[in-house]
């Protein structure tokens, strides 16, 4: 190639034209790892604040579950002893129906 057949020595460095600017150029760091901080610390507490609401939530659901399972329980039981009230009573009139029937026999 052209390349190849000029005499280049890699070691030589042509004159840069940008030579002592070098402080023009370059930024300065500015610190900013105060707002990242602050944005840590903002997530942080947005963070326990879902948290506390979540468990809040959840302790509401517990509490309406075991609620509503207590009032089933309680009308099962009345069902069932309305139920045995009734069979009671038509067993007492079951009786009283039969003796009535062998007193007019």
């Amino acid at each position: 190639s052209a390349f190849a057949e000029e005499d280049y020595d890699p070691k030589e460095r042509p004159d840069l034209k940008a030579a002592g600017d070098d402080s023009a150029h370059v930024q300065k760091y500015g610190f900013k790892s105060q707002s990242v901080i602050e944005l840590l610390k903002e997530l942080k507490l947005k963070f326990e604040d879902e948290l506390t609401a979540m468990n809040t939530e959840e302790t509401n659901a517990e509490n309406a579950h075991t609620l509503g399972q207590t009032a089933r329980d309680q009308l099962k039981s009345a069902r069932l002893a309305s139920k045995a009230e009734q069979e009671s009573a038509l067993s007492a009139t079951e009786q009283e129906r039969v003796q009535a029937q062998a007193d007019l026999d």
